[in-house]
């Protein structure tokens, strides 16, 4: 799972454990979009 191509948002191990994301787009806060991705693992 990758931000960019040069910008790794997890591992290799973590990014095998999300599930689903959601890049928000509604309201622009920066230049970044936010993103948010579930993961199926407990803490």
């Amino acid at each position: 799972m990758f931000l960019s191509h040069r910008l790794p948002l997890a591992t290799p191990a973590v990014a095998g454990l999300a599930r689903s994301e959601h890049i928000y787009k509604h309201v622009k806060f920066s230049d970044h979009a936010s993103i948010t991705v579930d993961y199926d693992f407990q803490i």
